[in-house]
């Protein structure tokens, strides 16, 4: 009754009603963020433990959660990166990739399967690059989940692979060696 009073209430039910709504609607909105929360962290310990480079970013590129692969290969061992912002850890990001991020944070998804970069070092690698928006509960996006793979090890021993081919080939048609070649069920052989 006194608060009711005092906020000026002329029916004290009135004020009664109105409290009963507010805790009613405060333990709702503790609820949905209590679920956010948890949401968000499902998100963040499985890119964490995830088998392969990915990580997460907010919406402003802010590093959310990286797994150990990512970290190793991108050497972000040694640095505090978690709410750090993209650009600001890898300068030249933002001049290569800036419009492709911008447009997965509008929710395009970009792939490559396969690509020649120039490292921040200097070294070129082939890579392939998954872009995507994450989703929060109510389906808003939430930020980046961004995945490489690094193909340049393979592209090397398949660029060996060609050489060492194209060399027996080669050296076949210089030393026109051939070779037999004999099918036991049909009794036939093939020079």
């Amino acid at each position: 009754s006194q608060m009711a009073l005092m906020l000026n209430f002329s029916n004290p039910s009135n004020f009664s009603t109105c409290y009963k709504k507010y805790l009613t609607e405060l333990s709702v909105k503790q609820a949905v963020g209590k679920i956010k929360k948890e949401s968000e962290e499902r998100y963040k310990t499985f890119v964490e433990q995830v088998p392969f480079q990915i990580a997460m970013f907010d919406t402003h590129l802010n590093y959310m959660a990286a797994s150990k692969m990512w970290v190793d290969d991108y050497r972000m061992g040694d640095k505090q990166f978690i709410g750090k912002n993209l650009y600001d850890l890898s300068p030249g990001v933002k001049e290569k990739f800036g419009d492709v991020l911008e447009g997965c944070l509008k929710g395009h998804i970009d792939k490559n399967d396969g690509s020649l970069f120039e490292r921040i070092n200097g070294s070129f690698a082939w890579m392939r690059c998954d872009i995507r928006p994450w989703y929060t509960i109510e389906q808003e996006i939430g930020g980046l989940i961004m995945m490489t793979v690094d193909l340049t090890r393979s592209k090397r021993l398949e660029e060996e692979n060609k050489r060492l081919a194209f060399i027996l080939e080669k050296a076949n048609e210089i030393t026109r060696v051939r070779a037999w070649r004999r099918n036991f069920r049909t009794n036939t052989g093939f020079w």
